[in-house]
């Protein structure tokens, strides 16, 4: 296949003070407003898998060239809550912010919120917020019901549809509590029909291979109605990953098609809509053959994700901090990941992604024309 994006530009939305208590930046995600501003959101705290994380926000005026000084979304929550939102916009031009959010036990800033013995999160809460203004001024963030045992892993952001109905994927992860059973074989949307007053939670993907779960899921959707899920597939037994899975929804993410494999086999998904139906599809290899990210314009069908074109479009120096094969447990040893995929006017691609280097720590961004 022919290199479908040509690189334009690159620079960084922003830049960790080592100094502080923000030093290393993950998860940026980016909206775009009528007025053709752009806003990132992302964490950033004392290191990966650490209890002491909060969310900012950065805004560019032109088209992602430079960015605004970051600013926390909610200053008076940093010492009691970590949080993981992202941002999205709705088709009404409102913003909203989607995640997770975790206790600071008094005492315990900063100490990891992963488990090794149970393989999983401290018990999380989904949360979400929204904006009328532009990101400007925030909701406190609400909680959604815990309708199924376990944590949550909700790195994607929340899809609003053209007929307003909200859609949420999230991985369900083991807690700290041995005993509590989680069913792991799935990734799960939450979706309300009433603006979050109430929700319910379906499986949007279903693993068919044993000792299966997800991560990195995402829900968008298309130009056509059509929604469409992905997510990564973590092998916990042979501790690795099969290819990406992803399923579609022609009603609004009530039932979902049969789980599919996308045929690339990454660490990361990442969706956004483009036109005639297709969608812009990301992914991330850490393997130290092929590190660094991909991005391919796909038109999915239920029996093939339909990929037209597919290119590696950021080579990374290593796949990881330690220079090791990542697994799919050892986020505190990654040096990159979580890309944002942004659809510009004139055929413009923005995409941005952390990056620990060094002693360089924030987020990148880089923009390609789209052929």
């Amino acid at each position: 296949m022919s290199n479908p994006f040509q690189l334009l530009d690159e620079g960084k939305v922003h830049t960790c003070d080592p100094k502080s208590d923000y030093r290393v930046a993950y998860g940026s995600r980016v909206a775009r407003l009528d007025s053709g501003e752009l806003v990132c959101s992302f964490m950033s705290g004392s290191a990966l898998a650490m209890n002491s994380v909060a969310p900012f926000l950065s805004r560019s005026k032109d088209n992602g060239k430079t960015w605004s000084p970051a600013t926390l979304v909610w200053p008076h929550l940093t010492e009691t809550m970590s949080l993981f939102p992202n941002i999205s916009r709705a088709p009404d031009g409102r913003l909203f912010l989607y995640g997770i959010s975790i206790p600071i036990e008094p005492g315990k800033k900063g100490q990891t919120y992963w488990s090794d013995a149970t393989q999983g999160i401290s018990q999380t809460d989904i949360i979400w917020a929204v904006s009328g203004d532009g990101g400007k001024s925030w909701t406190e963030s609400k909680k959604m019901p815990r309708l199924l045992p376990g944590s949550h892993e909700a790195p994607g952001a929340l899809c609003v549809t053209r007929k307003n109905v909200w859609v949420a994927p999230y991985s369900p992860y083991n807690t700290w509590d041995p005993n509590e059973k989680v069913e792991r074989g799935h990734v799960v949307a939450m979706r309300s029909e009433n603006e979050g007053k109430t929700w319910t939670a379906s499986s949007m993907i279903k693993f068919a291979e044993p000792h299966s779960g997800g991560a990195e899921a995402w829900v968008i959707e298309l130009t056509d109605g059509r929604l469409l899920g992905t997510t990564w597939h973590i092998d916990h037994k042979a501790n690795g990953s099969h290819t990406n899975k992803y399923a579609l929804s022609s009603d609004g993410g009530k039932t979902w098609s049969k789980a599919n494999t996308t045929t690339t086999n990454g660490n990361t998904t990442v969706l956004e809509p483009y036109s005639d139906g297709r969608a812009l599809f990301g992914w991330v290899k850490r393997k130290k053959e092929e590190s660094g990210i991909g991005v391919a314009v796909v038109k999915p069908t239920e029996a093939d994700f339909g990929i037209q074109s597919q290119q590696m479009v950021y080579v990374a120096k290593k796949a990881t901090q330690s220079g090791k094969d990542n697994t799919a447990n050892e986020f505190q040893d990654f040096s990159f990941g979580e890309p944002s995929l942004t659809v510009l006017p004139n055929k413009e691609l923005l995409m941005t992604f952390w990056a620990i280097e060094g002693n360089w720590s924030g987020i990148h961004w880089k923009k390609y024309r789209m052929g």
